[in-house]
């Protein structure tokens, strides 16, 4: 191997300089980045699918668990707890809430098969809940509740970036 005295690149001892083999983007396609080279071509679909299911499934668990754990908390607790909404200019009934899971679920599914309606739907419903958040009043919760909520929050912000910001967003047809 020798360096070619026009562009300093190392190349085999038989080849001309640049100025007869061609400029760089002549002679080869562009060099990967740091990051492409490290990164396995399947791996962000894989870590793509693993953010979905994690926080689509503290979303699930959180949703749930305020009914378990209830059984094992006092009554000073429960008493507590249910404050939660105090002042709220808006609620919901259990039914719309129920459908706004089912709804988040169903997002779920399509963003893990790269949906791009189900892309939207997500980017509109993740937008949209801490503006709502607002209206609710008061909010009490349980460390368990506050814990699959963060990391809830944590993973749909991941899903919103490389749904949007990275060669993902190609896959959303």
């Amino acid at each position: 191997m020798k360096s070619c005295p026009s562009c300093g690149k190392e190349v085999q001892d038989s080849a001309a300089p640049s100025s007869e083999r061609g400029t760089e983007s002549q002679a080869s396609s562009p060099a990967p980045s740091v990051l492409q080279r490290r990164v396995a071509p399947g791996a962000s679909i894989k870590r793509f699918r693993v953010l979905v299911l994690v926080g689509n499934g503290a979303y699930l668990l959180s949703s749930i668990v305020p009914y378990v754990e209830s059984r094992f908390m006092s009554d000073e607790t429960l008493d507590l707890l249910e404050r939660s909404g105090h002042g709220a200019l808006v609620t919901l009934p259990p039914g719309i809430y129920w459908l706004m899971v089912a709804l988040y679920m169903a997002m779920a599914v399509g963003l893990y098969q790269f949906s791009a309606s189900a892309r939207t739907g997500f980017t509109i419903f993740t937008l949209a809940m801490p503006v709502l958040t607002l209206f609710t009043g008061v909010g009490v919760t349980s460390p368990l509740c506050l814990f699959l909520g963060g990391i809830t929050a944590m993973a749909d912000g991941g899903i919103l970036l490389l749904a949007h910001f990275t060669t993902l967003r190609t896959r959303f047809a």
